[in-house]
Formats: structure tokens, C-alpha cells, sequence
């Protein structure tokens, strides 16, 4: 789903367990997808692990749903920095998301510059809709591919604590 990440399946693993296997394989970051209704994808957390304790950042992601468009498969080449972009004016979902995945944020774009830039994008539009604020989409020289991932909201949390996100 996130194009510069490598995939790491949870299975019956506790979240200490998959901390120090992340770690173990020399990340930096880790996103952790819970589930939600009906067994979708619910929610995002992120941590940090490039310190000497792996420590929650302080926003997780609440997650409406995922949507997968016919023929908008991407093709899975190695990791690499996928850039962030807010799409038409800044939004603080995109600046919190390049820092949580640590790559590099862009700014705001317009679907114009969108469209001409050459490599892969994620690209965060602010939306104004009931139980819906942002979608991420991703981008290849100026198409879009994958998935899209839709953003019920970016909640604070106690960035201190691990109890209550496993």
C-alpha cells in the first residue's frame, strides 16, 4: 500500500514482537494497520524507531476505507522515497505523514504540477465531506495508481504511552 515500504505480515505476533523484528531488519519506521468494521483496514499508527526506544507518534490515522481501482495496479519495485504532496493547499495530514514515514515533503501542488511530475507521488487531498476529511492517492508520472486510502481523520494521541493502540 505505501510504495517505499516493505511489507511485514503481523500474524499472531504481539506489538513488542514486531517492534524488535522491525528493528531487527534496521528500520526506521514502522506503520502498524489495525483492523476495523468488517475486517477492513480501521486505523494507521506510526512509530519511530530510529532511537534507542521505539516511541509512538503523536497522530494515528482513522481510516474509512480503502479503495482499489481496476487497472490501477502499480508495479512493486524496491524501496525508494515515495515525496508527499498536499494537493491544492497545504494540509497537515500530509506534513504529519512526512514526517511519521520520514520522506520528504514537497508542499502543496496543483493537479497541473501533479501531472507533469516525473516519478511517484503520495498526494493528500483535503476533502469536505461527513466522516470523510482527506484521501491519499498515489501517483506515477502523472497517473494515478494503487490505492486509494480514505481518511475518516488524523487524531492526536499521547505520544508517551503504547497501551490502548495494540
Amino acid at each position: 500500500m505505501l510504495y517505499s515500504a516493505a511489507r511485514l505480515n503481523r500474524g499472531g505476533r504481539s506489538l513488542p514482537e514486531v517492534l524488535a523484528l522491525a528493528r531487527a531488519r534496521k528500520a526506521s519506521r514502522l506503520v502498524v494497520i489495525y483492523r476495523g468494521r468488517g475486517g477492513n483496514p480501521g486505523r494507521m499508527v506510526f512509530f519511530d524507531l530510529s532511537g534507542d526506544a521505539p516511541r509512538v507518534f503523536p497522530y494515528l490515522i482513522r481510516l474509512r476505507g480503502v479503495v482499489f481501482s481496476p487497472g490501477s495496479a502499480a508495479s512493486r519495485r524496491p524501496a525508494r522515497e515515495v515525496p508527499v504532496v498536499s494537493l491544492g493547499s497545504e494540509t497537515e495530514l500530509a506534513e504529519e505523514l512526512s514526517v511519521m514515514l520520514d520522506v520528504t515533503y514537497l508542499g502543496a501542488m496543483g493537479e497541473e504540477a501533479v501531472a507533469k511530475y516525473p516519478g511517484r507521488l503520495m498526494v493528500v487531498e483535503k476533502v469536505d465531506r461527513p466522516s470523510l476529511a482527506y484521501v491519499i492517492k498515489f501517483y506515477e508520472g502523472g497517473s494515478a495508481i494503487g490505492p486509494k486510502l480514505l481518511i475518516e481523520s488524523l487524531v492526536r494521541i499521547r505520544s508517551r504511552s503504547l497501551e490502548g493502540i495494540a
